[in-house]
């Protein structure tokens, strides 16, 4: 019993040990469905279906992701893509580390250490801002301008595919907290990323 005990804990002291994902940068970018909303007071109105979004982070620790990314929805009818949210990001991945590589001394190449779904939560802030034709008919000659500081959630799933390259799906909740208007998305998107 006690011997087994002891076998256990190494294991978890080895697997946290590890260098999964110190020390790495990340480029990714997603596309998918999303629906944006503007209300200046004045006018209401939405941009839909679709949203997408790029961002560059970095990991120093195994379960923490730090980055910048920048959110935009757009309309097929009329085509237009007027709502834009930049800010800063936090995600923890709790449940498995982050999918990464690892260079290792006297390789070239680097290589997988874990593969595995990777769940995490995350949370953004920044700024947001519209620029859309408005469709009513008193304000039509003015845009529906719109800048505000945000507060965002996030939930998704990383799994890495092949070498650098891997896979992500991310559903996030957005909303402005103060500002010239009040701004919301809600996107559920899926890409791929690269760990430099």
């Amino acid at each position: 019993m006690r011997h087994n005990i002891s076998i256990r804990m190494f294991g978890l002291l080895l697997f946290f040990s590890m260098p999964t994902a110190a020390e790495v940068l990340r480029f990714g970018a997603t596309s998918g469905l999303g629906v944006a909303k503007v209300d200046t007071g004045v006018e209401q109105q939405s941009e839909s279906p679709g949203a997408f979004s790029i961002y560059v982070g970095y990991s120093s620790d195994y379960r923490l992701f730090l980055g910048f990314e920048h959110v935009r929805s757009y309309s097929i009818s009329p085509l237009s893509t007027g709502v834009s949210f930049s800010g800063a990001f936090v995600r923890w991945h709790f449940l498995n580390p982050i999918p990464t590589t690892w260079n290792r001394e006297g390789r070239e190449e680097s290589f997988l250490i874990r593969r595995s779904l990777s769940p995490y939560f995350g949370a953004g802030a920044g700024f947001a801002q519209s620029s859309l034709f408005p469709q009513n008919e008193v304000t039509k000659d003015d845009l529906l301008n719109a800048v505000s500081v945000y507060l965002g959630g996030k939930a998704g799933l990383e799994y890495p595919v092949w070498n650098r390259l891997g896979l992500l799906a991310e559903l996030n909740l957005i909303i402005t907290i103060f500002g010239s208007g009040e701004l919301t998305a809600v996107n559920v998107l899926a890409g791929m990323y690269y760990n430099f």
